[in-house]
This record gives structure tokens, C-alpha cells and sequence, in this order.
């Protein structure tokens, strides 16, 4: 079989993927005329990794080394505020709760989210935290298995609450995958609707969550904004290819933005604002195998920089993003090399990007999640680990001179 490791909407059933056993369901799809291996105890679709295990659907993994995961499940996203005050969020491995994880500088504590009632199924996709008592966090929820609305959670400092959020009209199969807040009054949350197979956008102005109005593109992964005037938006639109939606204050616009040469088809899975002029966007190309992707905003127009993959890279990915200043930032993503998946972070210097060593506990090992930086010392990377018969949340760090789990 020849395995390809893309996970676009079409390649995964309609609304919410059912676990059929009780750690992890390998169903196969087809995508065009190509079969395609997709590891699903999640929710649809689901940006980012290279989603190993179905690498073990096709018989490509013969020997796996034990996990070294915190806890059973998914790590989707992470926020770090300062260095004392830091979110993860994601899910279980049977889809039934959502995880919430804080880090107050000595030790990570699971802390219970809200949860719609009667809705015994739930996720969380992704989280902003502006302060201790004022943090974001979006998803998903199902009463049934087969349909899924919008899920959307606020901390205030003692407990999650689940916020009143709007699904788009006539849908069945939404959920939210990213959040941003640029202020208390000042938030966005960008979603997929499988239903009918395309994006849309919420906005938080203080008092309610609302759709506004945006684009027709295929699907947005992730957000991230500045300010009140300056957000991007970022995904792949209808024609196979990355999009980048900005918002100046009015409403939401598509610029343009460059493919690598030869590319096939590509996706950004992360984005993420430093200013106007100053953003970086980050995700996968075919040309036919992924490798990665990463694309910078000047303030005029967006251009492709240069990225490395691992050496015997044959499907690679950056997830997240996050840019401390002009010279310093970190990608975070996944690679299959040979039968492992690996976790892969690279570094921009200001002048070209590198691969930095990361740990790979064991043999699929996926940075699948979000990054986040409090600090030059204080860099929060998230994902997953399989070790053939259970999924463990995975946690790294960065602490100025090495990366180590976290």
C-alpha cells in the first residue's frame, strides 16, 4: 500500500470519528485514487502530525518502544502567559473529555474543564491566555457521536465555564480549532464546517461570541492577533492551497499568498503575529511528500523562506508557530523518517532556519499541537506519543539551551 500521510476534510468521515476499540481505530479512506491510511479516535479532522499509527495500519511498523507519556490522550494546543502560568489543552483518547492542563512554574496540574450538559462527548482544540483569570479555550462537543457543535470555555481564575457560541446555520459537523484574544473585549475563534465543507470565524466583543462574516475557503486552522486591527487567519482554501485571511479592523480579506515551487498541494497549520509587518505562518507542502512549510509576512506581501527537513524525510510537518522577535523564533511539527515518526522543532536566527534537537520517546512521537514561548527560556511545545496500543499527551520544553520533555 502506498501510504500517504495528508488529512484533508474529505479524507475523514463526517463530524465526529467514533473510537471502534478501545484505544485506537485505524479506518481507511480514500482520498481521489489514493488510499490513505487515517488514525481516528478524533473529531474530524484534525491540522498537523503525521498521524503515525497509520503507519501501522499498512505493516510498516514492526517493533514500537514503550510510551512515555503524562496522561492518556491528545495535547492540541498550548498558551503560555509568563512562565508560571501556562495552558495545555486536547482530549482523551476515546473522545469522551476534554483535558485541561496548568503549569505554575513547578508542575503541571490537570484541571477539569467545563463540559456542555448532556454532550458525553468533548474536546478542546485550542487555547489563549491573556492573564490568570482571563483564558480561552475552543473545541467541540457531541450528544450523540454523530453530530458535533461548537465548544467554547473561558477561565476565570477558579474554574472553566462554558460560554453560549454559534454554530453556522444548518450545520451538524461544526468545531473550533483555534482561539486568539488581543484584549479581554477583543477575541477570535476559527473553525471547519463539514457540513457544508468550509471555514468560518467567531468573534468575542466582551459580551457574546458571534459568526462573522468571511471568506468562502476550504478550512482555517489557526488565528492569531495583535491587536484590534491587525489578524490573520490561516489554512488552505478551495483550490488545495495555503490561505491567509486578514482582519484590519473592518472585516476579513484573502492575500495572496506564494506556493513552493513544484508544490501539489499545501496547508499552513499554525500562524502567528508579532505586528503590521511582522508574521509567520507555518504548515506542509507535497512535492508529491510532505515537507515542510513556512511562509513570513513583511507587511506587504507574504514569501516563502526556506525550511529543512529531517534527513530521510518522506512526510513532514510544522504545526505551530511562535516568534519572540525579528530573530527569534521556533516552528514546531512531526516527520516520518523511515518507520519512526519524529518530533521536529527548527529555529530562525533571523537569517535561516535550523533543525534543533528535540526528544522522540518513542517510535511515533508527534508535536502535533501548538507552541508557545513565555520567554527566550521558557518555550512550551505539545503533542502525542503511540505506542501501538495506547496514546499519551506529550509535553517539551525549552530552556535556553536544550529541549527536554516537559
Amino acid at each position: 500500500m502506498n501510504v500517504k500521510l495528508r488529512r484533508r476534510p474529505e479524507a475523514q468521515p463526517i463530524a465526529f470519528v467514533m473510537p471502534l476499540a478501545a484505544s485506537i481505530s485505524v479506518v481507511v479512506m480514500t482520498l481521489g485514487a489514493v488510499p490513505v491510511a487515517t488514525a481516528a479516535p478524533v473529531p474530524g479532522y484534525v491540522p498537523g502530525g503525521v498521524f503515525g499509527p497509520s503507519l501501522i495500519a499498512a505493516g510498516r511498523i514492526s517493533h514500537l518502544s514503550s510510551p512515555n507519556g503524562t496522561q492518556s490522550g491528545y495535547l492540541f494546543d498550548v498558551s503560555a502567559a509568563s512562565k508560571r502560568n501556562v495552558w495545555t489543552v486536547g482530549y482523551t483518547a476515546d473522545v469522551k473529555n476534554p483535558i485541561s492542563r496548568h503549569w505554575n512554574g513547578k508542575r503541571w496540574k490537570n484541571v477539569s474543564p467545563a463540559r456542555p450538559p448532556g454532550a458525553p462527548y468533548a474536546f478542546l482544540r485550542g487555547v489563549d491566555a491573556l492573564s490568570r483569570s482571563d483564558v480561552w479555550a475552543v473545541g467541540g462537543s457531541s450528544e450523540d457521536g454523530s453530530t458535533t457543535v461548537t465548544m467554547i470555555e473561558h477561565w476565570d481564575g477558579s474554574a472553566w465555564n462554558v460560554v453560549d457560541s454559534p454554530n453556522p446555520n444548518g450545520s451538524t459537523a461544526a468545531q473550533l480549532f483555534s482561539v486568539t484574544a488581543a484584549s479581554r473585549n477583543e477575541a477570535w475563534a476559527v473553525g471547519y464546517d463539514a457540513s457544508a465543507d468550509r471555514s468560518f470565524i467567531e468573534h468575542w466583543d466582551g459580551t457574546e461570541w458571534s459568526i462573522v462574516d468571511s471568506p468562502d475557503v476550504r478550512a482555517l486552522y489557526s488565528v492569531s492577533a495583535d491587536s484590534a486591527t491587525d489578524a490573520w487567519a490561516t489554512g488552505f482554501g478551495q483550490d488545495g492551497f495555503t490561505v491567509a485571511e486578514h482582519w484590519d479592523g473592518t472585516s476579513w480579506k484573502v492575500v495572496d499568498t506564494p506556493e513552493p515551487p513544484g508544490a501539489l498541494e499545501s496547508e499552513f497549520f499554525g500562524v502567528s503575529a508579532l505586528g503590521p509587518n511582522d508574521a509567520w505562518a507555518v504548515g506542509e507542502a507535497q512535492d508529491p511528500d510532505e515537507s515542510t512549510l513556512v511562509e513570513h509576512w513583511n507587511g506587504v506581501k507574504w514569501k516563502v523562506v526556506p525550511s529543512p527537513d529531517p534527513q530521510g524525510n518522506v512526510g513532514g510537518n510544522l504545526a505551530g508557530v511562535a516568534p519572540l522577535s525579528a530573530n527569534n523564533v521556533w516552528a514546531a511539527g512531526s516527520a516520518q523518517v523511515g518507520d519512526s515518526v519524529i518530533t521536529v522543532i527548527e529555529h530562525w536566527n533571523g537569517h535561516k532556519w535550523e533543525i534543533v534537537d528535540s526528544p522522540s520517546p518513542v517510535q511515533i512521537s508527534e508535536l502535533s499541537g501548538g507552541l508557545s514561548a513565555a520567554s527566550a527560556k521558557h518555550i512550551w511545545a505539545v503533542g502525542f506519543t503511540y505506542d501501538g496500543s495506547s496514546i499519551n499527551t506529550l509535553t517539551e520544553v525549552w530552556n535556553g539551551q536544550t529541549w527536554s520533555i516537559g
